[in-house]
């Protein structure tokens, strides 16, 4: 028996794109759209800011139900895994991971005209991948070449594309409509779906995404710990927490990508081109690059 047969990316791009346009359509940046933030403009942020919630009941039955499995599945397998693995274990596992991540980085930085960004994102894909071992190392870091995060559901964002509905999936927690099918889409960039079996498969989603992920679990557990202490209302304080940390990843890809585009420019009209060669509020360090304990702990800061 032949190998499975995937769909070329390109055709998968292609569809992504028309489903999404589809189910989320662009619409006029109206001031009480909670997503208007997201162009490239300045702006000030609606009052009334918030993920929409329709299917609020059905989430909630979900996120109790996620509350009932995560002391006998979710938390055992955090604590085991900090037990196992040291701290330098730890860190590695997240380099590799997210170096793996970085040929769906590097064609959301395409598909978001960021030329600078997708330069970047490659060279340090092709040096921590050789002289870094596969990721284990980070020596483009070391030598200045700091990297950045986004996915295909800021590009989206980037388009106009609203969120859609906020949603909490079994195990995996909370997202919402258009950050949901963006994960799809990432899935078929990412060298892992096609060199991994179905089980491994299981496993690295596990490790590596989301708020319930082992490597970011294990950082983020006490900060989560804190805001069910201190919170009324739990789901209430984390769908807030979500949203102003998915909202604060998508503002600082925007200003990263917007002053990669000033570089560009300043560089054609024969100024000066220096800069960082980084993307401010989104860097990628040994500790992961989704910022979600600064959204967790910001909240629980603020109950």
């Amino acid at each position: 028996m032949g190998a499975p047969l995937h769909p070329p990316l390109p055709a998968v791009c292609l569809l992504a794109l028309t489903l999404a346009v589809a189910a989320f359509p662009p619409g006029a940046r109206a001031a009480d759209d909670a997503d208007s933030l997201y162009g490239d403009a300045d702006y000030e942020e609606a009052e009334s800011a918030g993920f929409p919630d329709p299917f609020e009941g059905f989430n909630r039955k979900v996120f109790a139900a996620n509350q009932k499995v995560d002391p006998w599945v979710v938390k055992p397998v955090v604590h085991a895994y900090d037990a196992i693995a040291p701290e330098s274990v730890q860190r590695a596992v997240v380099r590799v991971l997210t170096n793996l991540d970085s040929p769906s980085v590097f064609v959301n930085d395409l598909l978001q005209l960021d030329v600078v960004g997708g330069t970047l994102t490659a060279t340090r894909f092709a040096i921590n991948t050789t002289i870094g071992v596969l990721g284990i190392f980070d020596p483009a870091t070391a030598i200045g070449i700091r990297g950045h995060d986004t996915d295909f559901g800021q590009t989206m964002a980037f388009t106009g594309i609203s969120s859609g509905p906020y949603v909490v999936l079994f195990l995996i927690g909370p997202t919402n409509a258009r950050d949901g099918f963006g994960y799809i889409v990432d899935f078929f960039f990412r060298p892992t779906t096609y060199i991994l079996t179905p089980a491994a498969q299981v496993l690295f989603t596990g490790v590596r995404e989301g708020s319930t992920g082992i490597a970011k679990r294990e950082e983020q557990e006490e900060a989560l710990r804190q805001l069910e202490v201190s919170s009324v209302d739990f789901y209430a304080a984390l769908r807030n927490a979500y949203y102003q940390n998915r909202t604060g990843q998508i503002e600082a890809r925007r200003r990263g990508r917007s002053e990669n585009y000033a570089m560009v420019r300043r560089f054609f009209a024969g100024g000066s081109g220096g800069g960082t060669l980084a993307t401010p509020g989104s860097e990628v360090g040994d500790a992961g690059s989704d910022g979600g304990e600064e959204g967790v702990e910001s909240v629980a800061s603020d109950e």
